[in-house]
């Protein structure tokens, strides 16, 4: 258990199967005990300069830091912006 005190952060809800974050999927094997099958809302916390490890503040009560992995098979970080300029590039190129 880790507290908190920053203040930058993206509010999700928090299922039993993990939480999503710009398309990507994050799970936690320590998420879902904590949650036992019940959703709630968790705050992402900021900034993110490698995607494929984000943290979660649970909300309701004493707050607690989660981390979460996604990307796995990917070899070097990603930043938010980074992902965010691709997700832009893509979507221009459809058009």
């Amino acid at each position: 258990m880790t507290h908190t005190n920053r203040k930058e952060r993206i509010k999700r809800k928090v299922h039993r199967n993990g939480i999503t974050l710009f398309g990507i999927s994050y799970k936690s094997e320590a998420l879902q005990q904590f949650l036992e099958g019940q959703d709630i809302d968790g705050y992402i916390l900021l900034p993110l300069p490698d995607l494929r490890k984000i943290q979660i503040e649970l909300a309701g009560g004493a707050t607690f830091e989660f981390t979460a992995e996604s990307l796995r098979d990917c070899a070097e970080a990603i930043s938010q912006e980074e992902w965010i300029a691709a997700h832009a590039e893509l979507k221009a190129s459809r058009k």
